[in-house]
């Protein structure tokens, strides 16, 4: 046979079919790809061979005999079932469709066989086999001349027909869409015309599951004459897959409309997004970052135009960060500094991630730029303004124990004047009254130290902390200098002081000032808080419990505990619950300064039941790096 009838319709067609030429002792001449992955055999393997050539004895001498029945019949043999064994080693059931295909001298020139798998249906015992009912798929056989219609049991199942009812055109007819009759018959005129395969696309209701779409696939037969007698067909019921397809458009409209709306709050955020393909030092702007730059966004942008707008000392830095976070597989997390074109300087925030391919090579990074100018200067404005709070809470400490220390300094410069005076009287025996003279000059000089540590304890307190540094302190002796400069404070309020602070504890590195301030605030309103009771009692000690790299400082009282609503909004700026004088800025100053040194300052009776009031505070007994920065910059604000 010089030419194979409709061989690219049969290769193409998703079900597994196969042919045989009779004139040539039945040799395979069509085994398509469906065919190939159901058997396991390629058609290279199959072509131009017999059964008995590819097939044991028995099963070649069992097919042999079913080509010479259709050969003697000359009539299709449909839904005929078969056993055959898959690629895998598996044994199946399919449903044979075999077909005769006969030339222009009205003889038959191939035999198509067309398989369907039907094992489920086997399985489940008559019921309609399990893979038609995923697929949807039927043959059918339409004679031209006498217009005779022929269905296998697929499609009296997908058309909902009860089995074995008489078909006709006619029938079809009606079970389709009115409005598809039109393009199906033109359809149809065409593949008559011009002798091709007829395809396509039509709607039926189904009475169970409503619209479905069919798709139709048939090829003519023609007589010795060369006029189309028959038509071979199938239908297959394209539903889900129209509408997984309408679903795929909608998603995809979808996630188009995501994006444009992620651009929208990414631009709105001032946030530009960029792609930098570290093999061909390409980068991938959207139209935000394109405004960041000040860049033409026509620009074919690559790593130098990026580093062109940068300061040179940026570069150098973020260059060995970048280079950091690929080798360790770390986020980017960068600040650096650009020249705008038209805004001058400006401040960038860089966020990034690094992607790495199957071999671990790093080949692209993805990631987010902001402008953080504006932002960053309002973050130094209320760092400013904070200063200001917190030089005016200064004076504030100052204030409340300021008729004390008055006190304090007055009585010492009283003990000096009547030492004086007496020294004066002495003075007319000197040699008779050495050591009386000398008992009373000792005692003056020793009044003048107690005086000037006073002086000193006042002038720290007061000092602005903007010029000061870190240094390695005593913790007891601290709290001694809180002691003295409390001291008459705390006795006309007749309250005790404890410092059970060891004196051997070892030196913690701190800024003094800020620390004591703290210390004096807690103490002062601790004084206020017991006021009233039997026991008055402040105490100041360690807790044994804490880590290794933590100093924890425990300031406990013997007032009342803090009502619960109270101690949650204590520590949030100008909250109070004293007179209208007071700023209520301390216990937010004192937070603040703890924090900047990486500590916390925390009411523990909000976390564990004490019997005392008792505050917390934790400080690292090593400043980082980090930290020291962070109060180095406070320090250049102020």
């Amino acid at each position: 046979m010089s030419k194979i009838p409709y061989k690219p319709f049969w290769d193409n067609l998703h079900v597994p079919i196969y042919a045989k030429d009779p004139s040539q002792n039945f040799t395979y001449v069509i085994w398509n790809e469906a065919c190939a992955k159901l058997f396991g055999k390629c058609s290279q393997d199959i072509i131009g061979k017999t059964d008995f050539e590819i097939f044991s004895r028995s099963l070649a001498e069992s097919k042999r005999k079913f080509d010479e029945y259709i050969m003697l019949e000359k009539k299709p043999l449909l839904n005929f079932k078969e056993k055959i064994k898959t690629a895998d080693g598996l044994e199946v059931l399919v449903k044979a469709q075999r077909m005769l295909h006969f030339n222009e001298n009205g003889e038959v020139d191939i035999l198509i066989n067309v398989l369907e798998d039907i094992t489920q249906q086997n399985q489940k015992n008559g019921q309609i086999k399990f893979v038609l009912q995923k697929t949807r798929m039927g043959f059918w056989d339409f004679n031209l001349k006498t217009n005779e219609l022929t269905w296998d049991e697929a499609l009296y199942e997908l058309y909902e027909i009860p089995q074995g009812q008489h078909i006709t055109l006619n029938l079809w007819l009606s079970l389709v869409d009115a409005d598809d009759h039109m393009v199906l018959e033109k359809k149809m005129q065409k593949s008559m015309h011009e002798n091709v395969p007829f395809e396509g696309l039509f709607r039926f209701y189904s009475p169970t599951k409503g619209v479905r779409w069919i798709s139709t696939v048939a090829y003519f037969e023609l007589d010795s004459h060369g006029q189309k007698v028959r038509m071979l067909g199938l239908n297959r019921d394209e539903t889900e897959h129209i509408q997984l397809v309408e679903s795929l458009k909608k998603n995809e409209l979808a996630l188009k409309s995501l994006q444009e709306t992620n651009q929208v709050a990414l631009s709105t955020a001032g946030l530009g997004v960029w792609e930098w393909d570290l093999n061909t030092n390409r980068l991938m702007w959207d139209q935000k970052m394109f405004e960041l730059f000040g860049v033409d966004p026509k620009t074919t942008v690559t790593f130098n135009t990026f580093a062109k707008a940068l300061i040179a000392e940026d570069l150098i830095a973020i260059s060995k960060d970048i280079k950091i976070c690929i080798e360790e597989h770390l986020p980017i997390d960068i600040e650096f500094q650009i020249t705008h074109p038209l805004k001058g300087v400006r401040l960038i925030k860089g966020d990034g991630k690094v992607i790495y391919d199957e071999n671990n090579h790093a080949h692209k990074i993805i990631g987010l730029n902001q402008d953080i100018t504006e932002k960053r200067q309002l973050e130094l404005d209320y760092e400013i303004q904070q200063k200001k709070l917190l030089n005016n809470s200064h004076l504030s400490s100052l204030g409340e124990i300021a008729s004390s220390i008055a006190h304090e300094i007055n009585n010492p410069l009283t003990i000096m004047s009547g030492m004086a005076s007496l020294i004066a009287r002495l003075l007319d025996d000197p040699i008779g009254n050495k050591k009386l003279i000398l008992g009373k000059l000792e005692k003056i000089v020793s009044t003048v130290e107690r005086t000037a540590k006073i002086v000193k304890s006042m002038k720290a307190l007061s000092q602005s902390h903007s010029d000061e540094s870190l240094e390695m302190i005593d913790l007891y002796k601290m709290v001694e200098e809180a002691r003295v400069l409390l001291k008459d404070f705390l006795m006309k309020k007749e309250v005790d002081f404890i410092n059970n602070i060891p004196q051997d504890f070892p030196l913690i590195e701190i800024c003094p000032n800020q620390l004591i301030q703290v210390i004096i605030n807690l103490v002062t309103n601790a004084a206020d808080a017991v006021f009233g009771q039997e026991k008055k009692w402040i105490k100041i000690s360690l807790n044994l419990n804490s880590k290794i790299d933590e100093c924890q400082i425990l300031i406990e009282d013997s007032g009342p505990k803090i009502p619960q609503e109270t101690a949650k909004k204590m520590m949030q700026p100008f909250f109070t619950t004293k007179t209208h004088t007071n700023t209520g800025l301390g216990l937010s100053i004192s937070k603040s300064m703890i924090e900047s040194h990486g500590g916390e300052l925390t009411y523990l009776n909000l976390e564990k039941k004490l019997v005392h009031t008792t505050f917390l505070i934790k400080i690292p007994r090593g400043q980082s790096l980090n930290q020291k920065q962070n109060l180095n910059r406070l320090r250049s604000i102020a």
